[in-house]
């Protein structure tokens, strides 16, 4: 019932376009990733998830690229970075963190 629970939290979370509503905190393993420059989704967001989850559960990842266009910072992004993430993943070496990334990149 608990992750039952949780995921109809995290889809609230989702629909309101504010993981942290709805006191939604993520197990283990979940990556969130922001660029420091996206002309769309401001930074502060990326601050207020990793404030208020913590870095004891998730890696929070920022990486600045050259564009502050906010398809252009994604692809550099899954460009860059992405394969090294899943590789964690999938090679069971995924560890909570917080962490920027590369120099400009894109």
């Amino acid at each position: 019932m608990k992750s039952i629970k949780n995921f109809t939290v995290f889809v609230l979370s989702c629909m309101m376009n504010a993981l942290t509503a709805g006191n939604y905190k993520p197990g283990n393993g979940f990556t969130f990733f922001h660029s420091i420059g996206d002309e769309v989704v401001p930074f502060c967001n990326f601050e207020s998830v990793r404030n208020t989850w913590g870095v004891n559960n998730i890696v929070a990842l920022s990486y600045q690229s050259k564009t502050t266009l906010h398809v252009a910072t994604g692809t550099s992004f899954f460009l860059f970075y992405c394969g090294d993430l899943v590789d964690e993943i999938l090679k069971g070496k995924w560890a909570p963190r917080e962490d920027t990334v590369g120099g400009e990149i894109w």
